[in-house]
């Protein structure tokens, strides 16, 4: 058996895969076994999935949302050139069940580093992509006169390693390739925008 299991899951619409190590993730979760409000049975079947599966996916809205869960194939129907529906085992999870669906989520924190520059000097800081993507989902959600600025940013994340804000000329930059960078300066009107980058850099 593979001592790793390809985790896979979908943010941003894009898909991310990850391998996390079999033993280590079996544990984790065998650790929450005397846990309350933990749903022994979900627990079980999650155990099973780890020791047996070849690939996870994560699914964050199940059954027409009403649950989260993962599915699973075996490492010997991993090999078929394709994989029916039959193949694929579900593990449901209730959204009550927090202790668990938590617990996956560990797997699925993307970093991204920010680079801010004021006066001419620059700092650095490692943020989790989630984190930062809720900001400015919630900002050009909620603010008509940020939108443009705040969904610019928000294009960008799911495919950048880094971005950068110099203060002194209001400008977002960012490699969308080792090759290509894009940049765009950020009115002084838009102060909710400003004031956000410059606070993620404390």
């Amino acid at each position: 058996m593979n001592e790793v299991i390809v985790l896979e899951w979908t943010r941003y619409g894009r898909l991310y895969k990850r391998e996390i190590n079999r033993k280590e993730t079996y544990d984790s979760f065998r650790k929450l076994e005397n846990r309350s409000y933990v749903n022994k049975n979900v627990l079980v079947q999650i155990l099973n999935a780890i020791d047996k599966a070849a690939t996870i996916r994560w699914f964050e809205n199940y059954n027409d949302g009403n649950t989260k869960a993962i599915s699973w194939i075996t490492e010997e129907a991993s090999k078929k050139k394709k994989i029916e529906e039959t193949d694929k085992n579900v593990v449901s999870i209730p959204w009550v069940d927090r202790i668990l669906i938590d617990k996956w989520e560990e797997n699925f924190i993307t970093l991204i580093t920010y680079k801010y520059i004021d006066s001419g000097k620059e700092t650095e800081k490692i943020l989790n992509l989630n984190d930062v993507y809720g900001i400015f989902n919630g900002l050009a959600s909620g603010f008509k006169n940020d939108n443009k600025y705040s969904n610019e940013i928000l294009k960008a994340l799911p495919d950048i390693s880094e971005f950068t804000f110099n203060n002194d000329t209001s400008e977002v930059s960012y490699n969308i390739s080792p090759s290509v960078k894009e940049k765009f300066e950020i009115p002084g009107e838009n102060i909710i925008v400003l004031e956000i980058l410059r606070k993620l850099a404390k």
